[in-house]
């Protein structure tokens, strides 16, 4: 259906030391907002929602229709909008700032305010023309942020400075949590794919070595956090981290294939498996 999909996050958030802050509650306060009402079931064309305290961009922010990225303004802490990011079809695009900043307590409001405006103004007349991207270049930024305001009746405050570094992450590898002697360790998935077998003994490796909990990342790898300095060298001694492996090469760790023909009607070649033969 044309409505929204699951929020994305960072999937180190409350682990990394180095994040602005924890973005999780607020991810859930958006879904509560927006799941389980007919409200946005009908939106103009599906929309991706974003947000995130991580430095690194790991989520690729400009890549979503509305993503709320770190900043700070005025000695206070919060977001940046970005929005119009699409990048399927003959016409991608990547999300624009939108010269907005909130705060935490005002990112569920913005968020709907965001949804009723592309709910009630987006163009549904093209099938191939209805994501917001097309509403903000009809439009022009500066109107559609007076859009929201005028869906939100107040004034929004203009963009922060952007607390993201120039380079994107993916949280691959080892790194110390900001929890005292415990450790985050990121395994790359070759092409994303992983089977059924792999996935029972990650399952195994997070009960033995962390607290029973995986974590996926935008770029289709797995995170087994919790795992103390002690058992940090076991744990990369596993077999299984031959296949999955926290130190890929740098060509692995970056290549990128769409699904192929496995899983889309649209495909004509094996992209995965090719990408893996190369």
């Amino acid at each position: 259906m044309d409505n929204v999909r699951n929020i994305v996050g960072c999937p180190v958030a409350g682990l990394d030391g180095s994040e602005l802050f924890d973005a999780r509650p607020l991810a859930a306060r958006l879904q509560q907002a927006i799941v389980g009402t007919k409200v946005f079931s009908n939106l103009p064309h599906k929309f991706n929602l974003a947000i995130t305290g991580c430095r690194a961009d790991c989520i690729g922010a400009q890549g979503h229709d509305l993503s709320f990225v770190p900043a700070t303004r005025n000695g206070l802490v919060g977001f940046n909008l970005l929005a119009g990011g699409a990048l399927g079809g003959q016409d991608p695009a990547l999300a624009e700032p939108i010269d907005v900043f909130v705060s935490p307590a005002q990112v569920v409001p913005t968020a709907l305010a965001v949804l009723e405006t592309f709910r009630d103004h987006g163009p549904r007349e093209k099938r191939r023309q209805t994501r917001l991207k097309w509403l903000i270049r009809k439009w022009g930024s500066e109107r559609f942020r007076s859009a929201l305001e005028l869906a939100l009746g107040a004034p929004l405050d203009r963009a922060g400075l952007p607390a993201t570094g120039p380079q994107a992450g993916d949280h691959v590898g080892v790194r110390p949590q900001r929890q005292r002697g415990l450790n985050v360790v990121g395994l790359h998935v070759p092409v994303g794919r992983v089977t059924a077998e792999q996935l029972a003994e990650l399952a195994g490796l997070a009960s033995r070595y962390g607290e029973g909990e995986l974590r996926l990342t935008v770029q289709q790898n797995v995170l087994i956090p919790h795992v103390p300095d002690d058992r940090l060298d076991q744990l990369l001694a596993e077999p299984l981290l031959r296949d999955l492996s926290p130190d890929p090469s740098p060509f692995l760790r970056s290549v990128v294939a769409c699904t192929g023909t496995d899983y889309c009607h649209y495909s004509l070649i094996d992209t995965k498996g090719e990408a893996l033969k190369l």
